[in-house]
């Protein structure tokens, strides 16, 4: 194990990468206790190895995803954060809580609506400025709303979750679903049973969570976002760029973190205290 664990560590020294990077990759080879890990990253060093140096675009697909792994998910895991952040907490701690208050719109009652009347999905696909406040306040027009808290940390993960999804351009070609649970009629026109309601319920939050914590996680660990900050300014120590231009770096890793962000709370306080929004920032701004 330690052997092998010493022969990565040298290896590494010949990836084309930023001498920051290599630093932390190394740090964590070192530090590692999973041996899959340890695995991966001696077959990715193997397969960049074996591409050709003039096929610089695989070389580069190679290296996004070991640099998308390091920052984004081996240290920005929350296992290594500690907890989650605190407005993406209840999907652990209350997830059937917020199942009980997520807000849904029954086609039973828009076929009962008046002509004209705004439907919730509607809100989400056009981008509607109100599509967050009618979807919280059909949240809490829910017999079982909530707590006052829980009911905070809904507006917030619903807040995150619009971020994302009205700036889905700047993710690649990911198409988000809209937050909405959609109730069905059945084939009679007639409301769906409970239990098929409470299904889609469980569905939509948890995908919502998956969307917040697994796809399209921000960065949240303060190291990385300085570290990746000065990397892609061109600041700080000097590049170990091997076979690479400071220029082709840079653009390296531009590509490669063109889908990240951090978060940002911001001054708007709600009715019961606490921030409920947020703003959003690339890393890599256009």
């Amino acid at each position: 194990m330690n052997t092998v664990r010493t022969g990565l560590l040298r290896e590494l020294r010949s990836l084309p990468l930023h001498s920051l990077t290599l630093a932390r990759l190394s740090r964590h080879v070192a530090a590692t206790k999973s041996i899959p890990r340890l695995k991966h990253v001696a077959e990715t060093l193997q397969n960049f190895h074996d591409v050709p140096s003039t096929k610089k675009h695989t070389q580069y697909k190679i290296l996004t995803t070991l640099l998308l792994q390091l920052y984004c998910q081996w240290d920005n895991s929350f296992s290594r954060l500690s907890h989650l952040p605190p407005h993406l907490a209840p999907f652990e701690q209350d997830f059937p809580g917020l199942v009980r208050i997520w807000p849904r719109e029954s086609h039973l009652s828009l076929k009962q609506s008046t002509k004209g009347h705004a439907t919730l999905k509607h809100a989400w696909v056009t981008n509607n400025k109100h599509a967050l406040q009618m979807s919280f306040d059909a949240a809490a027009a829910n017999p079982t709303s909530g707590n006052i808290e829980l009911r905070g940390s809904l507006r917030q993960i619903l807040s995150h979750y619009q971020l994302l999804y009205n700036n889905m351009r700047m993710f690649g070609k990911i198409k988000l679903q809209v937050p909405v649970a959609e109730i069905p009629l059945n084939v009679f026109g007639e409301e769906i049973p409970a239990c098929r309601t409470a299904n889609l319920l469980q569905r939509k939050v948890g995908y919502v969570k998956r969307v917040l914590i697994e796809e399209l996680p921000a960065l949240y660990n303060t190291e990385c976002i300085a570290e990746l900050t000065a990397i892609i300014a061109g600041d700080g120590p000097a590049a170990r760029s091997g076979n690479y231009s400071p220029r082709q770096l840079r653009r390296l890793y531009r590509r490669a973190f063109a889908g990240c962000y951090t978060l940002a709370s911001t001054a708007q306080e709600g009715q019961n205290g606490g921030v409920h929004s947020f703003a959003l920032r690339m890393l890599c701004p256009t």
